[in-house]
């Protein structure tokens, strides 16, 4: 259960020889609070701290208002602050705060009664980064080579009937939204304003679209304007971009990046968390996970996610590119329960090599569902339409189709939505290792949600 174990796995604790410390050098920690003291806030007063539909999604769900909603406590924020450290983001999920340092004498410092534990995730340089872009594989493409992504889950059966994600909020986390707001294709997006904020956690600030450029693409396949020249599969819908992902480094910082990213979803009453990231490997070894890793527990994005999921939104997220690699396994938050996890298939609806393997360590099928994930048609960043290869894409292009689903019925909750989508896939009854429940079908879907309500889903 949630409840009786640890939120943080503690990869490097306080035994830092004082010789890794340099001035050039940025530390950055996490400290983690024992509780959250005599808050100011209260529960049966949620308005303070959460949104109307925040509110409204939990009454929907039956979902009561608790102690993992309340935000930090200020004071003990305030006494870290005070010792001379840089707060950069909090996490009430995980109680705590992630700090940065320069002078190596202050950690030693932060030792009030009210601290759980800080874990050390690395030091940075301090220097200027320059924008940093994904390389894809080009070819000529138009509006007709997109359809075809968008047709092999029957999205087009939504889209048909007037649902493309009206009212609908979809959260983006990704490493940077580069040009998006200044594309043509996705100009209606500002003209109607349905980018409803954008937040850089890595660098706390809200400018996110001179960054990397694989949100963006990402992003292109479900936000994409009607008469633009690729087939969006939630073109009017609402957003927030939030970038998480440091393109020049993999480290477990990233992850708590993302648990803050989905706090702030659920806040502002976002309704689908559309992530296409993946955890398994990072600069330091020391915090790698491992196979028995992915039980849907331990990983700190996992967490997140399952949080997420309980607090009634629907996360998606991309199974991972490691199928013919090393690796092979989904990786984290790919593990979560509650949360649809995508694999890829190509244009023939074949699964892609590359698409990860389930299950989970403890025997849950995943991938949940699969999308067209080869040969992809995106936005590059020059605003051309190219062709490319990833379980990125064959999430978004889900998580779009999973906001007009939800669209049509709202009063459903997000399980309901969820198992209705896995029930609808090609291989519900007879799942294997590598494409789960496979190809999802939105009008087989939609019709169950025309009749039964759902179990639980895993």
């Amino acid at each position: 259960m949630l409840t009786t174990r640890r939120w943080v796995k503690i990869f490097l604790m306080l035994i830092i020889p004082f010789s890794v410390f340099s001035q050039n050098f940025e530390y950055k920690f996490f400290v983690s609070f024992s509780d959250k003291g005599s808050s100011i806030y209260n529960i049966n007063e949620p308005i303070s701290f959460l949104s109307k539909k925040a509110i409204d999604r939990r009454s929907k769900n039956g979902i009561d208002i608790d102690n993992l909603d309340l935000p930090v406590n200020r004071n003990y924020i305030h006494s870290v602050k005070n010792k001379g450290v840089k707060v950069i983001n909090s996490s009430r999920w995980l109680n705590g705060v992630i700090i940065s340092i320069i002078d190596s004498n202050i950690i030693n410092q932060i030792n009030f009664p009210f601290i759980d534990s800080i874990i050390f995730f690395g030091k940075w340089k301090k220097e200027n980064r320059l924008h940093k872009s994904h390389s894809f594989f080009r070819s000529g493409s138009s509006y007709v080579s997109s359809l075809n992504q968008v047709f092999m889950i029957w999205g087009d059966s939504l889209h048909n009937k007037g649902f493309y994600g009206q009212d609908m909020t979809i959260a983006v986390l990704d490493a940077g939204f580069y040009n998006v707001d200044s594309l043509e294709c996705f100009s209606n997006l500002f003209k109607e304003d349905r980018v409803l904020g954008t937040y850089d956690f890595v660098e706390q600030e809200e400018e996110v679209f001179n960054d990397d450029t694989h949100g963006m693409s990402v992003l292109s396949t479900m936000a994409a304007n009607i008469n633009s020249d690729i087939m969006s599969t939630a073109p009017l819908a609402n957003y927030y971009l939030l970038r998480t992902e440091d393109a020049f480094s993999e480290n477990i910082i990233e992850e708590y990046n993302w648990v803050c990213a989905a706090e702030f979803a659920d806040s502002v009453g976002v309704d689908i968390i559309n992530s296409s990231l993946g955890y398994t490997r990072f600069d330091n070894s020391d915090q790698n996970y491992t196979y028995k890793d992915l039980d849907g527990y331990t990983a700190i994005s996992t967490i997140g996610a399952i949080i997420s999921a309980r607090k009634g939104m629907i996360v998606v997220s991309s199974a991972g590119n490691e199928g013919s690699g090393k690796w092979k396994y989904i990786s984290a938050p790919a593990d979560a329960d509650s949360i649809l996890t995508v694999g890829s298939v190509d244009k023939d609806r074949e699964i892609s090599s590359f698409s990860s393997f389930g299950p989970t360590y403890d025997g849950r099928v995943k991938p949940s569902v699969c999308a067209q994930g080869e040969g992809v048609a995106v936005i590059s960043s020059s605003g051309k339409v190219i062709r490319t290869n990833g379980t990125s894409f064959s999430s978004p292009i889900l998580a779009g189709m999973v906001a007009c689903l939800w669209q049509k019925h709202y009063e459903r909750t997000n399980i309901e939505i969820i198992n209705a989508i896995m029930t609808s896939s090609r291989l519900y009854k007879s799942p294997n290792e590598h494409e789960g429940y496979g190809l999802a079908n939105f009008y087989i879907a939609d019709e169950l949600l025309n009749v039964i309500k759902g179990n639980p889903a895993r």
